[in-house]
C-alpha cells in the first residue's frame, strides 16, 4: 500500500473557501511589509474595490490635451467639454500560497515565537515577492511602451561605459512623454553604475567627473524628479530541484514614468502610468491537516486578490540594458 504524503493533502485542499479567515493572524498579514519591495511605489495601490471585477477610465489623450474655447459671453452659457475616455473592465486575480506547520513545531516552540505567525508572514512574503516580479516584468517590458519612447542601450551608450552621456540621454527622454515623468524606477545594477558615471558626477558635483558616487537626492534634483525608486530584490530563477540561480529581480533597466498618487478607478480626470487594484483586504486561513507529521499540523494560507494595470503607457519611457 502506497504511503500518503501529508503535503499532498496540504497542496490539494480543494475546499479552502469553506474555512473561516484566521482573525488572530489577519492583522499580522495585513500589516506585513518588506522594505526591500518597491512594487507599491511603482504601481501604487488604489482604493480597494468591493467586487472581483472593476471599471476604470482610460483617458483619451486627444481630448485631454486639446484646449477648449473658454470664452463666454456676458449672458451666454459657457461651453461644456466632456473628458472622454474608454471605459474598461479589469479583474483582480487571486494570489495565495500556503506554508506547512507541523504540530510538533508548535508544541516545541520557545522564545522564537509562534510558528503559525511565522508561517503566515512567510506565506505573504512569497506572495509579495511574486507581485514584485510581476510588476518588474510589466514596467521593464518594451511592449508596454509606445513607439519612440523606449530604447535599448548598447556599447558606449551604456552607463557603465565612461564615455556614455546619461545626462543627455535621460534629459531627452524626460521631454518626450505628454506628461513629463516624475519618477525613475531603476534596478540596483543600473543605479550603481549610473551614480558613478563621470558625466553624472560632473553634473552633480560641479567637477571634472572623477571618482566618487552621486547621492540619490542629488540625481533626483538634477533631473527634477519627485522620486527615484531603486529595486534591490533578488529571486531564485532556477526551477525547483535545480541548482539555485540568484538573479536581480529588477535587472539592469530604467523606466521613467509619471505617477499621480491621487489616481483611482473612480477618478477619470487623473493621468498616471499605472496602478494596482485590490479586491478587499489580504486574507489568511489556518487549515488543520490531521495527516501531517504523525501528530497532525496546519497549512497556513495567505494572499490577496489584486490586478496590476498599466493604464497610460504614453507617460513612460524605458531604457533597457542600461549597463553591460
Amino acid at each position: 500500500m502506497s504511503k500518503l504524503n501529508p503535503l499532498d493533502v496540504f497542496r490539494d485542499f480543494s475546499d479552502l473557501g469553506n474555512y473561516p479567515v484566521d482573525s488572530e493572524r489577519l492583522p499580522l498579514v495585513i500589516a506585513y511589509s518588506n522594505r526591500k519591495f518597491i512594487a507599491d511605489m511603482v504601481l501604487p495601490r488604489v482604493t480597494p474595490v468591493s467586487r472581483q471585477s472593476y471599471d476604470y477610465i482610460a483617458i483619451n489623450r486627444e481630448t485631454a490635451m486639446r484646449i477648449p474655447d473658454t470664452r463666454t459671453g456676458r449672458t451666454s452659457e459657457p461651453n461644456i467639454v466632456e473628458l472622454k475616455g474608454e471605459e474598461k473592465t479589469g479583474k483582480t486575480e487571486p494570489h495565495y500560497i500556503g506554508s506547512p506547520v507541523p504540530q510538533a513545531d508548535i508544541d516545541n516552540a520557545g522564545r522564537e515565537g509562534n510558528p503559525l505567525d511565522r508561517a503566515a508572514e512567510a506565506a505573504i512574503n512569497w506572495v509579495l515577492l511574486d507581485r514584485e516580479k510581476r510588476v518588474a516584468d510589466m514596467v521593464f517590458n518594451a511592449s508596454t511602451y509606445v513607439t519612440g519612447q523606449k530604447e535599448t542601450l548598447t556599447g558606449t551608450d551604456q552607463w557603465s561605459n565612461a564615455a556614455s552621456l546619461p545626462v543627455q540621454k535621460i534629459g531627452d527622454a524626460l521631454d518626450k512623454p505628454i506628461y513629463r515623468p516624475n519618477t525613475m524606477v531603476i534596478g540596483r545594477a543600473a543605479w550603481s553604475k549610473l551614480s558613478r558615471n563621470p558625466e553624472i558626477l560632473k553634473a552633480v558635483h560641479g567637477n571634472e567627473g572623477g571618482s566618487g558616487i552621486a547621492r540619490v537626492d542629488a540625481v533626483r534634483e538634477l533631473f527634477e524628479l519627485d522620486n527615484i525608486i531603486i529595486g534591490d530584490s533578488f529571486y531564485n530563477a532556477a526551477p525547483e530541484g535545480l541548482v539555485e540561480n540568484m538573479t536581480r529581480l529588477w535587472g539592469k533597466h530604467c523606466a521613467l514614468i509619471y505617477v499621480d498618487p491621487r489616481a483611482d478607478t473612480t477618478k477619470s480626470g487623473l493621468v498616471t502610468f499605472g496602478f494596482t487594484v485590490s479586491w478587499g483586504t489580504r486574507q489568511v486561513k489556518t487549515v488543520p491537516v490531521p495527516t501531517m507529521g504523525g501528530r497532525g499540523g496546519y497549512a497556513v494560507y495567505a494572499g490577496e486578490d489584486v490586478d496590476e494595470n498599466i493604464i497610460c503607457p504614453d507617460v513612460g519611457y524605458l531604457f533597457t540594458n542600461c549597463v553591460a
